[in-house]
């Protein structure tokens, strides 16, 4: 019994010193316990790209800013501006929106132009300009850095570009599934087609996408389980929200095959990209 324990204990500790031997080596700059780390990675120039993104009219922002493909064109009246990310925390922000007779000096903050745009400019451009200031620093030593000017035109328009808006009708698309990139498959919509789930009559119009290899019919979400609260001209986002309904959400979810995330790319002309992902 004695021999047995000590085999056993040797074993345990040649397969732990084993196991130390093999840890891999970290290469990451940002990381500071890799070989490489830098600590001025992505430090050494100001990023002058500020943010902006339809406001949110009074009601609660998104608990994160919205991730999307960015642009300046804007149907909403209302926008939203943050300043650049990943500059260096003593940074200072200076705005000039439009004709303002004052500057701002906000990091982030909402403007409403709907007096401007009401009065006829809709159609038209809107300058803005942001002006950054930076002392030297150990990671950023070079002076053209310590003050940098950058001006955007924002374009407001009553143009809707999402490709259902209206009566969408019958449509074709082409598309794959992520997995299997190389085998296309075509799906139509359908608005209100009568001969699907009667047991949605009663919930109003109803848009299906027809034609996945998965799942023949699948139900579009409608608002009541939507949220859209992160869209702009170029790209529009809903994402399935059973709390909005939770009542209904179930016999929803049935027929719409686990709908969660909808991203829809304007790529120009009568162009776009889908992006849909399911549960």
């Amino acid at each position: 019994m004695m021999n047995y324990n000590l085999l056993r204990i040797t074993m345990l500790i040649v397969i732990a010193i084993g196991i130390s031997s093999c840890k891999k080596r970290c290469y990451d700059p940002k990381n500071v316990e890799c070989d490489n780390y830098d600590p001025c990675y992505g430090k050494t120039r100001i990023n002058s790209n500020f943010r902006v993104r339809p406001g949110d009219g009074g009601f609660p922002a998104p608990e994160q800013w919205c991730e999307l493909m960015p642009c300046d064109t804007f149907n909403a009246s209302s926008v939203r501006f943050d300043v650049p990310i990943n500059n260096p925390n003593n940074s200072t922000y200076t705005w000039q929106i439009g004709s303002e007779p004052s500057p701002r000096k906000s990091i982030g903050f909402e403007v409403d132009f709907s007096d401007y745009l009401d009065a006829g400019n809709w159609e038209t451009h809107i300058p803005i300009t942001l002006t950054i200031r930076t002392p030297l620093n150990y990671c950023m030593t070079n002076k053209e850095d310590t003050l940098i000017k950058v001006k955007r035109d924002l374009f407001f328009t009553k143009a809707w570009k999402h490709p259902f808006s209206g009566n969408p009708g019958s449509k074709v698309f082409e598309g794959y599934l992520l997995e299997k990139p190389n085998e296309t498959f075509r799906i139509k919509t359908e608005f209100n087609n009568e001969k699907y789930y009667k047991k949605l009559e009663t919930y109003g119009n109803n848009f299906f996408f027809i034609g996945f290899p998965f799942a023949d019919t699948i139900l579009r979400p409608w608002s009541i389980f939507v949220k859209d609260d992160c869209s702009n001209f170029k790209h529009f986002r809903e994402i399935t929200d059973k709390d909005q309904n939770p009542q209904m959400f179930e016999l929803f979810n049935e027929y719409s095959h686990g709908l969660m995330q909808q991203d829809f790319y304007y790529l120009g002309d009568t162009s776009y990209l889908f992006k849909l992902e399911f549960h």
